[in-house]
């Protein structure tokens, strides 16, 4: 969807005789810490990967209005994705296809986002750790 998104941003813009792709994204700069983690379901069930998503992604919604670090990106298609107030991000976003819920963060240090991001998703998922395995984040 991302790639669509793209295409059609550079067609329009070279359709305007505007700045290529490279002039559009050479200010942009890369924040020191981004790692994917994968949270696995360990019953191996969809259904049961798709209410924990479900369950996770409402409860970190509900605490963007008391985090004052979070903020909820709206915008997003890929997953619940929600902005660092440092600049950074953090998206999950379970897979379609496998037991898996993903974890994307991007930020200005490891530290932050171990204190910020990781330990409170932790905290978060051990309610089912049961069927669910966080060893890949801590």
């Amino acid at each position: 969807y991302t790639a669509v998104k793209i295409i059609g941003l550079l067609a329009r813009n070279a359709a305007a005789g505007s700045d290529s792709l490279l002039s559009l994204i050479s200010n942009l700069e890369e924040l020191p810490f981004d790692e994917e983690f994968r949270v696995k379901v360990t019953d191996g069930s969809l259904v049961t990967t798709t209410d924990i998503f479900r369950d996770v992604s409402q409860t970190l919604k509900e605490k963007c209005l008391s985090e004052n670090s979070w903020s909820l990106d709206e915008k997003n298609l890929e997953g619940v994705r929600f902005r660092l107030s440092s600049g950074g991000f953090f998206m999950i976003r379970q897979s379609l296809h496998d037991p898996v819920i993903s974890v994307q963060v991007e930020s200005i240090s490891k530290d932050e986002a171990y204190a910020k991001v990781l330990k409170p998703l932790t905290d978060l998922f051990s309610k089912y750790d049961t069927v669910v395995d966080v060893s890949t984040i801590m």
